[in-house]
């Protein structure tokens, strides 16, 4: 289960990475809205989110999307989905 657990965690981190244009050495689980800054916003977020469901093959509700905040907080959605 932990290997499975890495695995999502680094699939989540590379799909942020790639969404953000950030290097992926850069993100960790305490990237967010914060550290990102403006490029996060609410359009960036919906973006995300579709790009988590295309490399995940799951879906978010709205209320979901709206907790997309942080790498630590997706990983959170995630395993609540039951997918981790």
């Amino acid at each position: 289960m932990a290997d499975d657990s890495a695995a999502l965690e680094e699939r989540v981190l590379k799909v942020v990475s790639e969404s953000f244009q950030i290097p992926f050495k850069n993100v960790n689980r305490q990237t967010s809205k914060l550290t990102v800054g403006p490029a996060w916003d609410s359009f960036a977020t919906l973006n995300l989110a579709t790009a988590l469901e295309e490399a995940l093959g799951i879906s978010f509700t709205v209320d979901e999307i709206a907790e997309l905040v942080s790498v630590e907080a997706i990983l959170e959605v995630i395993e609540r989905k039951g997918t981790a």
